[in-house]
């Protein structure tokens, strides 16, 4: 694609900024960007409006090692909403539903299912984070859900 997926022009903004625009704009307490590759360029494009940035310096071992750093970014959280950087579509309606999930039934971890299948947002509590870690292999949340 000749430069990072996320800094592809979507819509009036990039992939990354339209996605960000989505979480920004829901109901989540604290948003975190997790940055891995290419972070110099990524980082100086955001455009944010509450999120904080940090850097996954281990972002070559996995997926996870990017949910596992935004987790230490904020120990106190009891539950996480993942959204991957590149899902320019995602409605903010859907993760606010992950929200009053969470504050209804507070469960162990949930997926988002819609007509063609299961896909982000997860949403992850503190024990499924912690299970997660221990659990081998590539789409460890994934395959747990």
């Amino acid at each position: 694609m000749g430069e990072p997926k996320l800094l592809l022009p979507f819509g009036g903004s990039t992939v990354l900024n339209t996605t960000l625009a989505s979480v920004e704009a829901s109901e989540v307490d604290r948003v975190i960007v997790v940055s891995g590759a290419n972070a110099d360029s990524i980082e100086a494009s955001i455009v944010r409006d509450r999120a904080s940035v940090v850097r996954n310096p281990n972002y070559r071992s996995g997926n996870m090692s990017s949910f596992v750093t935004a987790a230490e970014a904020d120990p106190e959280a009891s539950a996480y909403i993942l959204v991957p950087g590149d899902l320019p579509t995602i409605r903010t309606g859907v993760i606010n539903e992950m929200v009053e999930l969470w504050g209804e039934s507070r469960p162990w971890a949930a997926v988002t299912s819609y007509v063609d299948g299961l896909a982000h947002p997860f949403l992850a509590s503190r024990d499924a984070l912690e299970l997660a870690t221990r659990t081998p292999g590539d789409k460890v949340l994934g395959r747990l859900l």
